[in-house]
């Protein structure tokens, strides 16, 4: 494995690179072991893993469930606040499937969007709560109390632990190795050209893999910020510290 300071493979533990060993590989290529290094290099790996989940609806996203119920004239509700993008949502007083549309669509079909209410057929996700947290918004407005059952793919949970394995699978965890080696990399204001490359190069194999996963819509990005055109990570995404 090519790395920004040499070649080789770090050892890694019985769990197979756990996060110990991946951020014990970018100390060793900073040669820097000291505390504040390690709090950076830990945020780094987390922060890519989070910029990675963000990129598609990955095979290795693990796929929950959640509830969310209605209220008489309230239109949009907080999601999971793990949620990374919605598989699907059931009506629960009737078992009927909600059509899920992009904003987009929902504007288009709906100018007013508050205009009606009843018993909503229409979801969509957008915007956030003040909290950072994914909205569902239903079309009509709901007119009573009922409780929706979605399913969605979420975000990863960060790594804290050093036993603590990545989501993404061994065989692309030097994704997160190389992600990680780039960000350190701007952090020291070292060349970052060749680190990026092999980022690069590892990101678009695990591309591929996802693109001949069969039973997985691969092309679905996730939610959107309101109105900034950007990813948005949720509010689990780890703060920015230097």
């Amino acid at each position: 494995m090519a790395t920004g300071s040499g070649t080789g493979t770090p050892a890694t533990s019985s769990s197979g690179w756990a996060f110990s060993d991946l951020y014990g590989e970018i100390q060793r290529r900073l040669n820097d072991t000291s505390a504040t290094t390690l709090t950076s290099i830990k945020l780094w790996l987390n922060m890519t893993q989070y910029e990675v989940a963000a990129m598609r609806c990955w095979w290795w996203l693990v796929v929950a469930s959640a509830t969310v119920t209605s209220e008489d004239g309230t239109q949009s509700y907080a999601l999971a606040s793990d949620f990374h993008s919605l598989i699907r949502i059931r009506d629960e007083s009737n078992t009927k499937r909600l059509e899920v549309v992009d904003w987009r669509e929902f504007v288009d079909r709906h100018p007013d969007t508050s205009a009606s209410s009843g018993t909503p057929y229409e979801a969509v996700v957008h915007g956030t709560n003040d909290s950072g947290v994914p909205m569902i918004w239903f079309w009509p407005e709901p007119a009573a109390a009922i409780d929706y059952t979605y399913d969605y793919y979420r975000y990863p949970a960060a790594m804290t632990e050093d036993t603590d394995t990545p989501a993404i699978p061994i065989q692309h965890r030097n994704v997160l190795l190389e992600g990680a080696w780039v960000k350190a990399c701007q952090f020291r204001d070292r060349p970052i050209a060749d680190a990026q490359t092999v980022y690069d190069r590892s990101l678009a194999a695990m591309l591929q893999r996802n693109e001949d996963t069969s039973g997985r819509l691969v092309a679905l990005r996730p939610w959107m910020s309101a109105g900034r055109g950007a990813l948005n990570f949720g509010p689990n995404y780890p703060t920015v510290r230097r």
